[in-house]
């Protein structure tokens, strides 16, 4: 008797702690997965791969920014400004197409659609990843299947993140939404002194092969055009500084590229639905190349991002059928000409 009754005293203890564990996940809720913050909490966000399913699922918005890192350093507020209505940045660090595709069905299925999406969109995001690979984000949080969601309820990283909510709003230290993620320039010493290595290359990589890895990729993002024509898609090309083409350059990428940009403006501009922008002004150019504006090689400063949501607003950089060829040209040859050896104090 005294066994049975341990084992029942034990069970029941353990299932009281599953079910108070469930209960907090739930009545919290920090991946926002069935509702926004209840108790007047605010939302804290610390990982991007595991809340922004929640957030593109219940959060009330008009618009919003999806990408990878390079669109990280847009800050919504911009946004809401220049466009009106309330944005919210679902941009991942590090996600592949597949992981923008997750979060585009989220919100395609949403009752409203929004009406503005805006994202990065250039070689390097189309060619980082085979269009049949697996995401990077964890897919059980982006479907609509319960039950695969003890992934959620029994997780200790999701427990933490539910006790670090409670703990931030307790002292008041929840990080601002709109800069959370932001990344700042560092100046142009540095980004030289921290660019990459450039890949030692054998042969020129294959154009063809490169284009069929794109076009697969971006043919995971038009059904969403097609299937929300009530939905602006403001993509862009992005602004990576003349460091990053030195290193498409040395490692024999830049034909690839090239046709890869071409194929961009060819499937995508034949939609009502799309705006597309390439900003090849002096202005620019001079960003780009002067690279005190930049966190890396790659990524250009929140001030920047800001310029550039100005320039959507107004339309400046906006690509047509007629035009896309002259300033896809205009670019790479201002690349290919640039004088890379006097900015790296290179003989």
């Amino acid at each position: 008797m005294k066994a049975k009754r341990f084992i029942i005293s034990t069970l029941s203890v353990l299932l009281a702690g599953l079910l108070l564990t469930a209960g907090l996940q739930i009545a919290v809720d920090p991946l926002f997965q069935y509702h926004t913050p209840w108790f007047g909490m605010e939302p804290v966000l610390t990982d991007e791969r595991y809340q922004y399913a929640g957030i593109a699922k219940n959060f009330e918005y008009d618009n919003v920014i999806v990408g990878n890192s390079f669109s990280e350093n847009f800050k919504p507020s911009v946004f809401d400004r220049a466009f009106g209505g309330k944005t919210v940045k679902l941009a991942i660090s590090g996600s592949t197409i597949k992981d923008w595709e997750l979060l585009l069905n989220i919100i395609h299925q949403r009752a409203e659609p929004p009406k503005f999406v805006f994202a990065n969109i250039d070689p390097y995001s189309l060619l980082a990843s085979s269009p049949d690979a697996p995401g990077s984000v964890p897919v059980y949080l982006y479907d609509d299947n319960l039950f695969n969601d003890t992934g959620y309820f029994y997780n200790f990283g999701t427990l933490s993140i539910a006790l670090n909510s409670i703990r931030r709003n307790v002292e008041g230290t929840v990080p601002d939404a709109d800069t959370v993620f932001l990344q700042q320039a560092r100046g142009k010493e540095t980004v030289i002194a921290d660019r990459d290595s450039i890949d030692a290359v054998e042969g020129e990589p294959s154009v063809d092969d490169a284009v069929l890895r794109a076009s697969g990729n971006l043919d995971m993002l038009l059904p969403y055009v097609e299937n929300m024509p009530d939905t602006e898609f403001c993509f862009f090309f992005t602004p990576v500084s003349i460091l990053y083409w030195y290193k498409v350059l040395q490692e024999k990428n830049a034909d690839c590229w090239y046709a890869v940009s071409y194929l961009i403006c060819e499937k995508l501009l034949q939609y009502p639905n799309v705006r597309l922008y390439l900003w090849t002004d002096e202005e620019m150019l001079g960003i780009i190349s002067g690279l005190d504006s930049y966190v890396d090689e790659a990524h250009c400063s929140p001030e920047v991002c800001e310029l550039l949501t100005l320039r959507m607003r107004e339309n400046e950089g906006l690509l047509s059928p007629e035009t896309y060829g002259e300033q896809i040209d205009k670019l790479f040859a201002y690349t290919a000409g640039f004088d890379y050896a006097s900015l790296l104090g290179e003989p």
